[in-house]
């Protein structure tokens, strides 16, 4: 009998160290996201035609990025708590449905600014002098 009880104590499961675990590997995820999300404006500060669409691109990226650094902050919160104190538990569970709902969101901002960047006329990226060389190619 308490072999068995050593093997269960072996394999029980740690709440908070899995919990841990995930946040770390969703912050890592969002951390890819960010990148992205710069790279994305810094092609939107650069790109020669600043129209509507090119605006919409900049105000969602920015919201993007916002959502995104709020995103982090309340994960190092759910991180660091713990799960298995049942005056946290509420708390934890609050915070992790809102950490979901703003993944969500992040993730409907970037279909929809991947949309508007996807029919910017690749031209508007290049200066003139690239512009140029390209039509006296053809």
């Amino acid at each position: 009998m308490e072999m068995i009880a050593e093997d269960l104590a072996e394999y029980a499961c740690n709440y908070n160290q899995y919990a841990t675990k995930k946040t770390i590997g969703h912050g890592l995820l969002g951390f890819a996201l960010l990148t992205s999300n710069a790279m994305q404006l810094r092609t939107l500060a650069s790109q020669k035609q600043r129209d509507v669409i090119w605006a919409a691109s900049v105000v969602l990226v920015c919201m993007s990025i916002l959502v995104q650094i709020i995103l982090a902050y309340l994960l190092v919160i759910v991180g660091k708590g713990n799960i298995q104190d049942p005056q946290k538990q509420v708390k934890l569970q609050q915070y992790n449905n809102i950490a979901l709902f703003l993944t969500t969101l992040v993730s409907m901002i970037n279909v929809v600014i991947n949309v508007f960047m996807s029919t910017t006329d690749s031209n508007s990226y290049l200066d003139t002098n690239s512009l140029q060389l390209i039509k006296n190619s053809t």
